[in-house]
């Protein structure tokens, strides 16, 4: 059930909390940002002049105050609003740590979601892929006989960014289908999940890997849904860490994406990965070699991290990462990819002390 130990005794009463808060509120959300902290999120935050916590214990209050931010674009200044959240961990020997949110979306967003986004931060989100929404939404359904999970709101973007927002009503299985069938990958799906024709959980999840509660089973949220994206982090973290080298000697540790199709067959998909490469912020892209094979390199201004990135055969990408390469990094490249080029697996490549230029050309069709 709980194949990495977390430790839930701590947060039933909270989540019981919430649960019955939900029953006197016509709309209800709990918003749970999950995320890996190499360190302390308490002491993280308390660095922040503009945060307090307002009562301690397994689940701590916390608080964002209210400040003034300059919108030098606007040039003028605007208020980020205070608000109150939750902290707790799910596993600390693991660092895998929630916070959760009862405000609105502007307070999400301008207060949470920037502080991760904050380049000293220690904190690493990872995206949810499709397969990885279709797995969490799954293993519900599993969970209960005579159950089935029921889109209400679903939007999903197609390889040129344009996004299908549907309201139609669709078993998780009849989505998921529809969307491979068009190319295109799921941003968020608002759902229900239904036992014996009866409505037993509302939630939403996104692809940032943000879920929210609305209503119904709190523990089957959290026991399927949660810990089962938890789990999903805590593995993409493992996988993208220590990557790093130290010196020129070290063997690398390359990473693989690696496809069941030849997305590369023909040359002209090379373009995509400029496209992929050059489209995500806080970075520089050089492209070194874009035919027959394809060399990039990525700077990462956020944390410095650095990759070098080839197409090593028609259904595989190799990303190289230098001195510098942090999970979070390799996640925004992947995550990326995966919305410009397609959904594919990653892979831990075996170590290596370089590329050769065979490995380049060898699969790669002219």
């Amino acid at each position: 059930m709980n194949p990495h130990h977390y430790d839930t005794s701590k947060i039933f009463g909270f989540l019981e909390s919430l649960r019955q808060e939900s029953t006197r509120k016509s709309r209800f959300k709990a918003t749970f940002f999950l995320f890996h902290s190499s360190a302390s999120p308490i002491k993280v935050f308390e660095k922040n002049k503009h945060f307090e916590i307002k009562k301690d214990g397994d689940i701590p209050t916390c608080h964002f105050r209210p400040v003034f931010s300059h919108d030098l674009r606007k040039e003028k200044k605007q208020i980020m609003p205070g608000g109150d959240f939750y902290l707790f961990s799910l596993e600390e020997n693991l660092g895998i740590w929630a916070i959760c949110s009862l405000q609105e979306g502007e307070f999400n967003e301008k207060r949470i979601n920037r502080f991760f986004s904050y380049w000293r931060c220690p904190f690493t989100k990872s995206f949810l892929s499709s397969a990885d929404i279709g797995k969490i939404l799954i293993n519900l359904r599993v969970k209960r006989l005579n159950s089935e999970v029921r889109s209400i709101r679903s939007v999903a973007y197609s390889r040129h960014k344009k996004a299908t927002i549907n309201f139609d009503d669709y078993e998780i299985s009849e989505l998921l289908d529809q969307i491979n069938v068009s190319n295109s990958y799921l941003s968020s799906i608002a759902f229900n999940l239904i036992v014996d024709n009866k409505q037993v959980l509302k939630a939403r999840i996104n692809r940032s890997g943000d879920l929210v509660y609305n209503e119904g089973d709190i523990n089957l949220f959290f026991d399927c849904c949660i810990v089962q994206a938890a789990n999903i982090l805590r593995n993409k973290v493992v996988l993208l860490s220590n990557k790093n080298r130290k010196k020129y000697s070290d063997n690398v540790h390359p990473i693989q994406i690696k496809y069941g199709n030849d997305v590369f067959a023909d040359k002209r998909a090379n373009q995509k990965m400029v496209e992929a490469l050059s489209s995500i912020k806080r970075t520089t892209f050089t492209v070194y070699h874009a035919n027959p094979y394809f060399h990039g390199s990525l700077l990462d201004f956020k944390d410095g991290s650095s990759f070098d990135v080839y197409i090593t055969s028609s259904k595989t990408i190799s990303l190289i990462p230098s001195f510098q390469a942090s999970a979070a990094a390799f996640s925004r490249v992947i995550s990326n990819i995966f919305e410009t080029i397609e959904e594919g697996v990653i892979l831990e490549e075996p170590l290596r002390k370089s590329i050769a230029f065979d490995d380049l050309v060898a699969s790669t069709n002219v």
